[in-house]
């Protein structure tokens, strides 16, 4: 095994690398890369080589996560350092994440994209589910993007993955990033606490929603990302009872009316955008509002308001304001 790197030699590696955004950085930490580090796949742009991997591998324990980018994509790149069978290469990866035992008790979060060759074969489907079933103490799991060949809407599509996850739980796991399209494995987490939606589709979420709904009686936070009217009143039906809501994007006055419905609330997040047009609420009708809408929670617990002002059409942060109510 190789010797934990040196600051100096870490610190060489970032600034070799400055268009790495510091949180990014932070996911790198946690690599767990060759013999018995493990690391599957490949950035997209190739900009992470196996030396920022090593150098920062050493991190896992402090970050206590493990973040693989592009699961399978690129992988016969990734693995052409030898003659034998690809799936054969894989099954061995597979083994060292689930018999390394240090790997297994500290890993918290798991961070991933599925592309491409992953949902094609039901055999890698299975054992990304048995890497995930090794942590016995995951709390997270992020699939951050999802893609593949053929249209997502293609019947069955997804069914390698469905049927991988449908006859487990994943009891520890309290928070999920997931696209739309892998909402039926929200049976999978019962004790979810948290879900991201990250897509600005019209009705992307929707289906995610309605699947936390029915499987996650637990479900205390809703996270979604798109800008999406539609979604926010559907939010409001199908999850009265959550105790946190954060939207990434705008409010117009007819969404805090759909939100009345939400009388559980101690936590409410949103955007607010200056110098656009008259569409959107001032920043004082905002304020009013979100009070409003807090004010009318039955939850006995102190009530947070959050709202982050953005420049214009741009997703630069101007100022936030936060306040507190009893």
């Amino acid at each position: 095994m190789e010797a934990a790197p040196q600051t100096a030699e870490l610190s060489e590696v970032i600034d070799e690398h400055p268009q790495l955004p510091p949180e990014l950085m932070l996911e790198i930490a946690s690599f767990l890369l060759d013999a018995p580090y493990v690391y599957i796949g490949q950035r997209e742009e190739r900009k992470m080589q196996l030396k920022i991997c090593r150098a920062l591998s050493h991190s896992c324990r402090i970050f206590r996560a493990i973040f693989i980018p592009h699961l399978w994509n690129s992988v016969d790149d990734f693995f052409a350092d030898g003659g034998d069978d690809l799936s054969l290469r894989l099954d061995v990866r597979m083994r060292e994440i689930t018999q390394a035992e240090y790997l297994v008790n500290h890993v918290k979060v798991i961070s991933l994209s599925l592309h491409g060759p992953a949902l094609s074969n039901p055999d890698r489907a299975a054992a990304f589910i048995a890497c995930l079933r090794a942590f016995s103490n995951l709390e997270a799991l992020k699939i951050v993007s999802l893609a593949m060949d053929r249209p997502i809407n293609t019947q069955n599509s997804f069914e390698y993955i469905y049927n991988a996850f449908r006859p487990h739980a994943f009891l520890s796991v309290a928070r999920l990033v997931l696209p739309d399209a892998l909402a039926p494995i929200l049976s999978s987490f019962p004790r979810a606490r948290s879900i991201f939606c990250g897509e600005d589709r019209p009705t992307a979420g929707f289906r995610l929603i309605r699947a936390a709904k029915n499987y996650c009686p637990k479900l205390e936070e809703v996270v979604y990302g798109g800008s999406s009217r539609v979604m926010i009143g559907w939010i409001s039906v199908a999850t009265p009872n959550i105790q946190r809501l954060i939207l990434r994007n705008t409010l117009f006055e007819e969404d805090f009316v759909f939100m009345r419905t939400m009388t559980n609330l101690i936590y409410l997040e949103f955007a607010h955008r200056e110098d656009v047009d008259q569409l959107f609420p001032s920043l004082a009708d905002c304020e009013k509002q979100g009070r409003a809408l807090l004010s009318i929670s039955r939850n006995p617990a102190p009530k947070k308001l959050r709202i982050v002002t953005l420049k214009g059409r741009t997703e630069t942060v101007l100022r936030e304001t936060v306040i507190d109510l009893p």
